[in-house]
């Protein structure tokens, strides 16, 4: 199937070549003159190019996307097979990034002790982060991410600003669910039962 569609591919591009012989003509001459500029000269091109097709894209978004779901819906299996492909040749180096950006965010927050704020719970598996002031569905709307990655992301690209705490799932929910956002772990009847089973189960 790759074959063919790799095949269909060349034969669709001839097929261009031969319909569009100036525009080939043209873009033949922008490569040889973009090799014969000097370096910031090409620099500056290159930043003008970048400039219009950001114009251009926000002017003409909804035709581009159209178009764009209409070619994968044509296309359904060759865009099926693209991404399985992609994702066999990226998946472990796209895994380390997503755990590498995870880590940098728990060991920040955590203040590297890598435990949960609440219970104290070390298991780095059972660790997230979580938005002190409760506003955690707002602002992944606001940044565009569903969490995780996009969160962790987010957090480094903003040099990871106040506003956030690492907090075990258990203690996270807790939070989140109970009516006053406060863990069960921070009331009086189960805080010290809670952590003294918790650090029990350490030693032993």
């Amino acid at each position: 199937m790759a074959a063919n569609s790799k095949e269909k591919q060349r034969e669709y591009d001839r097929t261009w070549r031969t319909r569009h012989p100036d525009k080939v003509r043209e873009a033949s001459l922008n490569r040889k003159h973009a090799r014969d500029m000097a370096p910031e000269e090409l620099l500056a091109h290159r930043s003008k190019r970048a400039v219009y097709s950001r114009d251009y894209y926000s002017h003409h978004k909804r035709e581009i996307c159209a178009l764009t779901r209409a070619w994968k819906l044509r296309h359904a299996e060759s865009v099926k097979m693209a991404n399985k492909l992609y994702w066999e040749r990226t998946r472990e180096s796209v895994q380390a990034k997503r755990l590498s950006l995870r880590m940098d965010a728990l060991g920040y927050y955590s203040h590297g002790t890598m435990e949960c704020a609440c219970c104290g719970n070390r298991f780095l598996s059972f660790l997230t982060i979580d938005h002190i002031d409760n506003n955690g569905a707002e602002h992944r709307r606001q940044i565009k991410a569903a969490g995780g990655s996009g969160l962790y992301g987010w957090l480094k690209r903003a040099n990871y600003p106040a506003g956030f705490q690492v907090l075990c799932w258990n203690c996270n929910c807790s939070k989140a669910y109970s009516k006053d956002h406060v863990c069960e772990h921070k009331r009086k009847s189960c805080h010290t039962t809670e952590k003294n089973l918790y650090e029990l189960s350490l030693n032993n």
